[in-house]
């Protein structure tokens, strides 16, 4: 946007990223900063946009809190000299809340916030990046509204690709296939990649379609926001989420409980309302929280001066209220250990389902993930996949099985590189094809 604006107005655009602006000390900082506004006044007129400006506004820290004094000096230097060419200052940051509590707020006459595109916005972005292919957009746009608009971008120039004669695919089914592609590349996780568990998907799908197809049942209070998924680790849970986020087009904001702590008093609760503020303007959304146990435990029990994590449970459970009346917000959790995590985030209206991930157990759901695991690999006509289940240990959870196959290929691997350095095959003949006995090698310790 900023381009476009220094474009229309016939205005140079000089862009400058704050954190190229960090030099080992703080006075070689304020130097890069002053250099880089002089550069700027010497273009004139022009648009000097500033982007990650964040970086400066921690104000906790004096030495930055003294460069962006700096910052802010030059700039009222530089508009009280006399100039005959304007100067337009664009800074952009993706946290309003520590920018605006800067020294340089003062000078900002208009805030603009950017939010993800709604449907119809984004079939205007799209339409503005298919040249001219004829594709249908209508289901895209309500399918892909959580696109923004550098994916917009990027799936424009894909439906592009796809129209082509070359692709052998016709325009008017590229829009679902560049759909699909899309999707696969974003995340890369669908239910074929999920073997097993089967009891799980449909409690799961159950809870996030209903709410989606049905979005009465937020009038009746009915509304289920939230499933917790605990078991041993490796035995699926975030793919679990991925693939519920994938297969409903929902945006997936993926958060490990430590993630959102911080040393400073009032920061962590902040860093929480951010989060749920950002997947209600996301929605649809889901939030998966990974080791919620970290994130969450018994209230009571723990050994911080303050207080912290008291009130960081209450703030996730003041949010996950506040989503029952919202938009498409949904809650994922996973833990090994519930027994830790609060008990008031188990009642319903919170997190309404606690879904046991265990081991697989039965040969079927054990062929399930190696069907799953093996089903992009090239294996070859003697791989036996009932034999490699019957000879895999009975505790071997899916990330077991995962590692397995892992090391499978590698040893196809190794064994294809051996025959091209020994000059048997060519690199363009190398076809990697997984053997059986790759997978027997794999098995041993």
């Amino acid at each position: 946007m900023a381009k476009t604006a220094s474009k229309n107005l016939n205005m140079k655009f000089c862009e400058e990223r704050i954190a190229d602006l960090f030099d080992e000390n703080i006075v070689g900082t304020e130097k890069k900063v002053r250099s880089a506004i002089v550069k700027t006044a010497n273009s004139a007129p022009c648009l000097l946009y500033l982007s990650g400006y964040e970086l400066f506004c921690n104000l906790e820290d004096p030495d930055l809190n003294g460069v962006e004094h700096c910052l802010v000096e030059t700039l009222d230097m530089l508009c009280s000299r006399e100039v005959t060419q304007p100067i337009i200052l664009i800074c952009a940051t993706n946290d309003f809340i520590k920018v605006y509590n800067s020294p340089l707020s003062s000078i900002f006459q208009h805030i603009i916030s950017v939010t993800p595109p709604s449907p119809h916005e984004a079939d205007e972005i799209l339409l503005r990046f298919r040249r001219g292919t004829e594709v249908r957009l209508t289901t895209l746009g309500e399918k892909e509204a959580i696109f923004e608009g550098a994916d917009n971008r990027y799936l424009g120039n894909l439906i592009d690709a796809l129209a082509r004669e070359e692709v052998g695919i016709s325009s008017k089914d590229s829009g679902d296939e560049a759909e699909g592609y899309s999707r696969r590349t974003d995340l890369g996780t669908r239910w074929l990649d999920v073997g097993g568990l089967n009891d799980v998907k449909r409690e799961i799908i159950d809870t996030v379609q209903m709410s989606l197809e049905f979005p009465q049942l937020k009038n009746t209070g009915l509304r289920r926001t939230g499933v917790l998924l605990y078991g041993p680790p490796g035995t699926g849970k975030t793919l679990l989420a991925k693939a519920v986020a994938t297969e409903c087009s929902l945006s997936f904001i993926n958060v490990k409980g430590p993630e959102l702590l911080n040393e400073y008093v009032g920061q962590s609760e902040n860093n929480i309302r951010e989060l749920f503020q950002r997947a209600r303007e996301s929605s649809p959304s889901v939030i998966f929280f990974d080791e919620l146990d970290s994130l969450a435990p018994n209230r009571g029990q723990a050994g911080d001066s303050g207080g912290v994590m008291d009130r960081i449970v209450s703030q996730i459970l003041a949010e996950m209220d506040g989503i029952c009346k919202s938009d498409s917000v949904f809650v994922i959790g996973a833990t090994n250990r519930v027994d830790l995590v609060d008990s008031s985030l188990l009642r319903p209206g919170r997190f309404d389902k606690v879904l046991e991930v265990p081991i697989p157990c039965g040969r079927e759901d054990r062929m399930q993930i190696l069907i799953a695991l093996t089903r992009r690999m090239k294996l070859s006509e003697d791989v036996d996949l009932e034999e490699v289940e019957s000879l895999a240990p009975a505790n071997m959870t899916g990330a077991d099985f995962q590692g397995l196959c892992s090391r499978a290929f590698h040893k196809t691997f190794d064994r294809c590189i051996e025959q091209i350095e020994s000059g048997c095959i060519s690199e363009e003949d190398a076809m990697f094809v997984t053997e059986m006995q790759d997978f027997l090698d794999a098995l041993l310790p």
